[in-house]
Protein backbone atom coordinates (compact mmCIF):
# COMPACT_ATOMS: atom_id res chain seq x y z
CA UNK A 1 0.00 0.00 0.00
CA UNK A 2 1.05 3.65 -0.46
CA UNK A 3 1.29 6.49 2.01
CA UNK A 4 -2.36 7.46 1.58
CA UNK A 5 -4.80 6.08 4.18
CA UNK A 6 -6.56 2.94 2.94
CA UNK A 7 -9.86 1.32 3.87
CA UNK A 8 -11.57 -1.67 2.24
CA UNK A 9 -15.12 -2.61 3.21
CA UNK A 10 -17.69 -5.02 1.86
CA UNK A 11 -18.46 -8.64 1.07
CA UNK A 12 -15.16 -10.42 0.38
CA UNK A 13 -16.96 -13.74 -0.12
CA UNK A 14 -14.24 -15.60 1.78
CA UNK A 15 -13.46 -16.36 5.42
CA UNK A 16 -10.09 -16.08 7.17
CA UNK A 17 -10.37 -19.31 9.18
CA UNK A 18 -12.78 -22.15 9.88
CA UNK A 19 -14.00 -20.49 13.09
CA UNK A 20 -15.68 -17.89 10.87
CA UNK A 21 -18.22 -20.40 9.55
CA UNK A 22 -20.89 -22.72 10.93
CA UNK A 23 -22.65 -25.39 8.92
CA UNK A 24 -22.46 -25.87 5.18
CA UNK A 25 -19.62 -27.33 3.16
CA UNK A 26 -15.93 -26.77 4.07
CA UNK A 27 -14.43 -23.63 2.57
CA UNK A 28 -11.72 -23.55 -0.07
CA UNK A 29 -8.40 -23.64 1.80
CA UNK A 30 -6.49 -22.09 -1.12
CA UNK A 31 -8.84 -19.09 -1.19
CA UNK A 32 -8.50 -18.65 2.58
CA UNK A 33 -4.68 -18.68 2.40
CA UNK A 34 -4.62 -16.24 -0.52
CA UNK A 35 -6.95 -13.86 1.28
CA UNK A 36 -4.82 -13.88 4.45
CA UNK A 37 -1.66 -13.40 2.38
CA UNK A 38 -3.17 -10.36 0.66
CA UNK A 39 -4.11 -8.85 4.04
CA UNK A 40 -0.63 -9.47 5.44
CA UNK A 41 1.22 -8.11 2.40
CA UNK A 42 -0.90 -4.97 2.40
CA UNK A 43 -0.25 -4.27 6.06
CA UNK A 44 -3.98 -4.32 6.77
CA UNK A 45 -5.87 -5.00 9.96
CA UNK A 46 -9.52 -5.54 10.78
CA UNK A 47 -11.54 -2.66 12.16
CA UNK A 48 -13.04 -3.16 15.60
CA UNK A 49 -16.61 -4.37 15.21
CA UNK A 50 -19.78 -4.92 17.18
CA UNK A 51 -22.74 -7.15 16.43
CA UNK A 52 -23.14 -10.76 15.39
CA UNK A 53 -20.30 -13.21 14.95
CA UNK A 54 -21.44 -14.15 11.43
CA UNK A 55 -22.48 -11.66 8.75
CA UNK A 56 -24.07 -14.00 6.20
CA UNK A 57 -26.66 -16.77 6.27
CA UNK A 58 -27.82 -18.85 3.32
CA UNK A 59 -31.43 -18.60 4.52
CA UNK A 60 -32.04 -22.34 4.33
CA UNK A 61 -34.15 -24.26 6.83
CA UNK A 62 -33.13 -27.09 9.12
CA UNK A 63 -29.70 -28.66 8.88
CA UNK A 64 -29.12 -26.96 5.51
CA UNK A 65 -28.71 -23.57 7.18
CA UNK A 66 -25.16 -22.17 7.16
CA UNK A 67 -23.53 -19.03 8.57
CA UNK A 68 -20.21 -17.33 7.79
CA UNK A 69 -18.35 -14.07 8.26
CA UNK A 70 -17.96 -12.77 4.72
CA UNK A 71 -18.32 -9.03 5.34
CA UNK A 72 -15.61 -7.02 7.06
CA UNK A 73 -13.71 -3.72 7.14
CA UNK A 74 -9.95 -3.70 6.58
CA UNK A 75 -7.74 -0.64 7.12
CA UNK A 76 -4.09 0.31 7.38
CA UNK A 77 -2.14 2.10 10.11
CA UNK A 78 -2.38 5.47 8.35
CA UNK A 79 -6.17 5.31 8.35
CA UNK A 80 -6.26 4.13 11.97
CA UNK A 81 -4.11 7.09 13.04
CA UNK A 82 -6.65 9.48 11.53
CA UNK A 83 -9.68 7.74 13.06
CA UNK A 84 -8.48 5.83 16.14
CA UNK A 85 -12.01 5.33 17.50
CA UNK A 86 -13.56 4.17 14.22
CA UNK A 87 -15.55 0.96 14.47
CA UNK A 88 -17.96 -1.14 12.44
CA UNK A 89 -21.43 -2.20 13.53
CA UNK A 90 -23.12 -5.26 12.02
CA UNK A 91 -26.87 -4.71 11.94
CA UNK A 92 -29.39 -7.58 12.00
CA UNK A 93 -30.27 -9.12 8.64
CA UNK A 94 -33.60 -8.02 7.15
CA UNK A 95 -34.45 -8.86 3.54
CA UNK A 96 -30.86 -9.64 2.58
CA UNK A 97 -28.79 -12.69 3.40
CA UNK A 98 -26.00 -10.33 4.54
CA UNK A 99 -25.88 -8.14 7.64
CA UNK A 100 -25.74 -4.41 6.79
CA UNK A 101 -22.55 -2.71 7.97
CA UNK A 102 -22.36 0.75 9.49
CA UNK A 103 -18.93 2.36 9.84
CA UNK A 104 -18.81 5.08 12.48
CA UNK A 105 -15.84 7.43 12.49
CA UNK A 106 -17.07 9.95 15.07
CA UNK A 107 -19.83 9.83 17.67
CA UNK A 108 -23.09 11.51 16.71
CA UNK A 109 -23.36 14.73 18.79
CA UNK A 110 -27.08 15.10 18.14
CA UNK A 111 -29.95 13.58 20.06
CA UNK A 112 -33.61 13.79 19.23
CA UNK A 113 -36.69 13.73 21.38
CA UNK A 114 -39.73 11.54 20.78
CA UNK A 115 -41.89 12.39 17.73
CA UNK A 116 -45.31 14.01 18.24
CA UNK A 117 -48.38 11.79 18.47
CA UNK A 118 -50.06 11.07 15.14
CA UNK A 119 -52.46 8.51 13.81
CA UNK A 120 -50.29 5.61 12.60
CA UNK A 121 -51.20 3.72 9.46
CA UNK A 122 -49.57 0.61 10.94
CA UNK A 123 -52.44 0.40 13.45
CA UNK A 124 -54.74 -0.64 10.60
CA UNK A 125 -52.62 -3.77 10.09
CA UNK A 126 -53.49 -4.97 13.60
CA UNK A 127 -56.41 -7.45 13.56
CA UNK A 128 -58.05 -5.91 16.67
CA UNK A 129 -57.90 -2.30 15.53
CA UNK A 130 -61.37 -1.98 13.99
CA UNK A 131 -63.10 -3.74 16.88
CA UNK A 132 -61.28 -1.51 19.35
CA UNK A 133 -62.36 1.64 17.51
CA UNK A 134 -65.97 0.48 17.25
CA UNK A 135 -66.14 -0.34 20.96
CA UNK A 136 -64.79 3.07 21.97
CA UNK A 137 -66.99 4.94 19.48
CA UNK A 138 -70.15 3.08 20.55
CA UNK A 139 -69.82 4.17 24.18
CA UNK A 140 -72.54 6.63 25.10
CA UNK A 141 -71.74 10.35 25.35
CA UNK A 142 -74.07 12.97 26.86
CA UNK A 143 -74.81 15.81 24.47
CA UNK A 144 -75.91 16.37 20.91
CA UNK A 145 -74.67 17.61 17.55
CA UNK A 146 -71.10 18.84 17.19
CA UNK A 147 -70.48 18.66 20.94
CA UNK A 148 -71.19 14.92 20.91
CA UNK A 149 -68.97 14.41 17.86
CA UNK A 150 -66.10 16.38 19.43
CA UNK A 151 -66.44 14.42 22.68
CA UNK A 152 -66.31 11.09 20.86
CA UNK A 153 -63.25 12.15 18.85
CA UNK A 154 -61.43 13.31 21.99
CA UNK A 155 -62.32 10.10 23.79
CA UNK A 156 -61.12 8.00 20.87
CA UNK A 157 -57.85 9.94 20.70
CA UNK A 158 -57.13 9.28 24.39
CA UNK A 159 -58.05 5.60 24.00
CA UNK A 160 -55.78 5.25 20.98
CA UNK A 161 -52.86 6.65 22.95
CA UNK A 162 -53.34 4.02 25.65
CA UNK A 163 -53.97 1.24 23.11
CA UNK A 164 -50.88 2.16 21.10
CA UNK A 165 -48.70 2.08 24.21
CA UNK A 166 -50.07 -1.23 25.48
CA UNK A 167 -50.24 -3.09 22.16
CA UNK A 168 -47.39 -1.63 20.16
CA UNK A 169 -45.24 0.09 22.77
CA UNK A 170 -42.35 1.52 20.83
CA UNK A 171 -42.01 -0.24 17.51
CA UNK A 172 -38.23 0.05 17.52
CA UNK A 173 -38.09 -1.55 20.96
CA UNK A 174 -40.24 -4.45 19.82
CA UNK A 175 -38.04 -4.94 16.76
CA UNK A 176 -34.88 -4.77 18.87
CA UNK A 177 -36.25 -7.38 21.31
CA UNK A 178 -37.16 -9.75 18.48
CA UNK A 179 -33.84 -9.17 16.71
CA UNK A 180 -31.98 -10.07 19.91
CA UNK A 181 -34.13 -13.18 20.32
CA UNK A 182 -33.56 -14.28 16.71
CA UNK A 183 -29.82 -13.73 17.12
CA UNK A 184 -29.81 -15.68 20.39
CA UNK A 185 -31.70 -18.59 18.81
CA UNK A 186 -29.33 -18.62 15.85
CA UNK A 187 -26.37 -18.73 18.24
CA UNK A 188 -27.93 -21.73 19.99
CA UNK A 189 -28.43 -23.53 16.66
CA UNK A 190 -24.85 -22.72 15.67
CA UNK A 191 -23.61 -24.52 18.77
CA UNK A 192 -26.00 -27.47 18.75
CA UNK A 193 -28.92 -28.32 16.48
CA UNK A 194 -32.37 -28.66 18.06
CA UNK A 195 -35.77 -28.98 16.33
CA UNK A 196 -37.61 -26.99 19.01
CA UNK A 197 -35.15 -24.11 18.70
CA UNK A 198 -35.51 -24.23 14.91
CA UNK A 199 -39.32 -23.93 15.18
CA UNK A 200 -39.02 -21.06 17.64
CA UNK A 201 -36.56 -19.33 15.32
CA UNK A 202 -39.00 -19.57 12.41
CA UNK A 203 -41.84 -18.21 14.59
CA UNK A 204 -39.78 -15.28 15.87
CA UNK A 205 -38.48 -14.51 12.38
CA UNK A 206 -42.05 -14.32 11.05
CA UNK A 207 -43.11 -12.08 13.94
CA UNK A 208 -40.07 -9.88 13.33
CA UNK A 209 -41.05 -9.51 9.67
CA UNK A 210 -44.52 -8.33 10.75
CA UNK A 211 -43.09 -5.70 13.07
CA UNK A 212 -40.66 -4.52 10.40
CA UNK A 213 -43.59 -4.11 8.01
CA UNK A 214 -45.36 -1.93 10.58
CA UNK A 215 -42.22 0.16 11.01
CA UNK A 216 -41.90 0.57 7.23
CA UNK A 217 -45.49 1.82 7.11
CA UNK A 218 -44.79 4.26 9.95
CA UNK A 219 -41.62 5.62 8.30
CA UNK A 220 -43.36 5.96 4.95
CA UNK A 221 -46.12 7.98 6.62
CA UNK A 222 -43.58 10.25 8.34
CA UNK A 223 -41.76 10.79 5.03
CA UNK A 224 -45.00 11.85 3.32
CA UNK A 225 -45.72 14.33 6.12
CA UNK A 226 -42.21 15.79 5.81
CA UNK A 227 -42.51 16.08 2.03
CA UNK A 228 -45.83 17.90 2.42
CA UNK A 229 -44.30 20.34 4.91
CA UNK A 230 -41.30 20.94 2.64
CA UNK A 231 -43.62 21.59 -0.31
CA UNK A 232 -45.59 24.12 1.73
CA UNK A 233 -42.39 25.90 2.79
CA UNK A 234 -41.17 25.95 -0.81
CA UNK A 235 -44.49 27.41 -1.96
CA UNK A 236 -44.19 30.23 0.60
CA UNK A 237 -40.61 30.98 -0.47
CA UNK A 238 -41.57 31.02 -4.14
CA UNK A 239 -44.45 33.38 -3.39
CA UNK A 240 -42.15 35.75 -1.50
CA UNK A 241 -39.58 35.65 -4.31
CA UNK A 242 -42.26 36.39 -6.89
CA UNK A 243 -43.40 39.45 -4.94
CA UNK A 244 -39.82 40.62 -4.54
CA UNK A 245 -38.99 40.18 -8.23
CA UNK A 246 -42.21 41.90 -9.27
CA UNK A 247 -41.44 44.84 -6.96
CA UNK A 248 -37.84 45.03 -8.16
CA UNK A 249 -38.93 44.96 -11.80
CA UNK A 250 -41.44 47.75 -11.15
CA UNK A 251 -38.78 49.92 -9.51
CA UNK A 252 -36.39 49.29 -12.40
CA UNK A 253 -39.04 50.28 -14.95
CA UNK A 254 -39.90 53.48 -13.08
CA UNK A 255 -36.21 54.37 -12.74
Amino acid sequence: MGVEPCLFAGDFNVIRSDIERCGGRPRNRVAIDEFNRWIHQGGLMEMNSQGGKFTWCNGQQGLSRAWAKLDRVLLDANFLSLFPTAHCLYLPRTTSDHCPMVIEFLSDPFSYGPPPFRFQQMWIEHPDFMNFDQNVWSESVIGSGLFKLASKLKKLKVALRVWNKSVFGRTNNQIAILEDKVESLENLLQRDWDDDIERELVRCSNELSSWRLREDIRLAQMAKIKWRMDEEKLAVIQKMLSKYLAKDQKNTTVG
